[in-house]
């Protein structure tokens, strides 16, 4: 007797097993290529390591940094500099303009350039891409940020007077009454003594700084009626977005002025940004 199956009792979908010809397969090709099966592993893993890793020392260098502006430009309510890098700078007669504005506290003006030092045998000082410059040492009284601490010697008083960063003078193995050359643009090198090594809340990779009296960092470093940009503190009870507001009044539009907050966060985005 012959038994007639029609199409619809055939099964649409046949049963699986764990032992379909598929995985039979797919495990025979993993045993077959075992070393591309642990290689494509370790790439994988790498490959998430270095993205965590990068995340993980990004957010370490951002806080760093951000721990280091906080407390090096602690202080600073308002700054004015110029807009460009190729501008003279701030005219040194603002000093006393800014210091009869209703409001402040104590006024600041910052003179520095890059410098290239040198040691008494001929070497140079390497900063590894940190900034090395040559300024103005600002004495504690004149202060608005936290006041450098000497280690070792004292603060620069006759013209060929400098102080020097700790850093820098442990990097280069150097001591108070080491003679050295600073190196500028404009005057090419000058001959100098060491009379201080200081420490300092920034003095961080490589930093090299080096620092004469007022008086011949004004002579020196500048054209003798612009400083590199002024710091200003505000009296006690005014905001920094008020005494902000006040100076820019008086100072020419060509300026920019910044309150404090602003200039903090404004150097950690170019840190974080590479710039």
């Amino acid at each position: 007797m012959t038994t007639t199956v029609r199409p619809s009792q055939i099964p649409l979908e046949l049963p699986r097993t764990p032992g379909n010809p598929l995985t039979r397969v797919g495990f025979r090709n993993l045993r077959a290529h075992k070393v591309r099966l642990l290689l494509t592993v370790v790439s994988v893993l790498l490959g998430t390591a270095f993205v965590a890793g990068s995340f993980v020392f990004t957010d370490t260098l951002k806080h760093s940094f951000n721990s280091i502006f906080s407390t090096g430009l602690r202080g600073i309510d308002t700054r004015v500099e110029p807009q460009h890098d190729y501008d003279p700078g701030v005219p040194a007669a603002l000093v006393e303009v800014i210091r009869k504005v209703p409001g402040v506290a104590k006024v600041s003006p910052q003179i520095s350039t890059p410098a290239v030092v040198v040691d008494s045998h001929g070497k140079r000082l390497q900063s590894g891409g940190a900034p090395s410059e040559a300024a103005g040492w600002t004495p504690a009284a004149q202060s608005i940020t936290p006041p450098a601490t000497f280690v070792a010697g004292g603060a620069p008083t006759a013209p060929d007077d400098v102080v020097i960063n700790q850093g820098a003078a442990d990097k280069a193995h150097l001591h108070v009454g080491d003679h050295l050359h600073v190196v500028l643009a404009n005057t090419g090198a000058v001959d100098v003594r060491l009379t201080g090594i200081y420490r300092t809340a920034s003095d961080t990779g490589g930093y090299v700084g080096v620092r004469f009296t007022q008086q011949e960092a004004m002579r020196l470093l500048t054209d003798g009626t612009h400083v590199s940009l002024i710091d200003v503190a505000a009296a006690p009870g005014v905001s920094e977005q008020s005494l902000t507001a006040r100076i820019e009044k008086v100072v020419p539009s060509d300026l920019k002025v910044q309150t404090g907050k602003q200039v903090r966060e404004l150097k950690l985005t170019d840190i974080v940004d590479g710039r």
